[in-house]
C-alpha cells in the first residue's frame, strides 16, 4: 500500500504514506577490460548491452549511483586512465555517471537522476579510458555497486 510505520505525535506508531524506495544492487566477476567497454547488471557482465540488462517493473526515478572495483583503473599511477560508469536506460546512456579515477577504487554520482517507465531495462556501462586497459592491467576481479530507485507509479 506504500505506507510506512512512523512515530506519531504521542510517540505511538502510526501508518503514513511513504516513498517506495529500493536499493538496486549490481555486480559480477569481471573479465579484463582490454576491449574498453563492458555492461553489468545483477550478476551479469559482457561486451554488449542487450543480454546484460534487467527490467524495472514500476515507473520511477533512479539516483545516487555508487560503484566500486577491486583494482584501480590506472594501475595505481596518476597518469593512468579512468573507468566511466553510466546507468543505461533502455539502451541509452543517462546522466547518472560515476568516474573512478586512476588511483581510486570507488566513485559516486549523487547529483544526477534519470526517470524510467514501467518495464524499461537498465544496465551499467563501464568504459575504461586510454591508460586503463591493456598494459596497465585494469582487470578487477569484482565490479559492483548500487543505485537508489524510487517507484512513482
Amino acid at each position: 500500500s506504500g505506507q510506512v510505520v512512523t512515530a506519531g505525535t504521542s510517540g505511538a506508531p502510526t501508518w503514513a504514506a511513504g516513498a517506495r524506495r529500493s536499493t538496486i544492487l549490481f555486480g559480477a566477476n569481471t573479465p579484463n577490460l582490454t576491449s574498453g567497454t563492458f555492461f553489468y547488471a545483477a550478476g551479469m557482465a559482457g561486451g554488449t548491452v542487450a543480454p546484460n540488462q534487467m527490467l524495472l517493473p514500476y515507473a520511477g526515478i533512479a539516483r545516487n549511483l555508487f560503484v566500486e572495483v577491486t583494482a584501480v583503473p590506472g594501475g595505481g599511477t596518476s597518469s593512468g586512465g579512468t573507468a566511466v560508469c553510466t546507468l543505461v536506460r533502455a539502451g541509452v546512456n543517462s546522466a547518472l555517471t560515476a568516474t573512478i579515477g586512476s588511483t581510486q577504487t570507488t566513485a559516486s554520482d549523487t547529483a544526477n537522476s534519470t526517470t524510467f517507465t514501467a518495464g524499461q531495462a537498465w544496465s551499467i556501462e563501464v568504459i575504461g579510458s586510454t591508460g586503463s586497459v591493456g598494459s596497465t592491467g585494469f582487470a578487477p576481479s569484482q565490479f559492483h555497486g548500487a543505485f537508489e530507485y524510487e517507484a512513482t507509479a
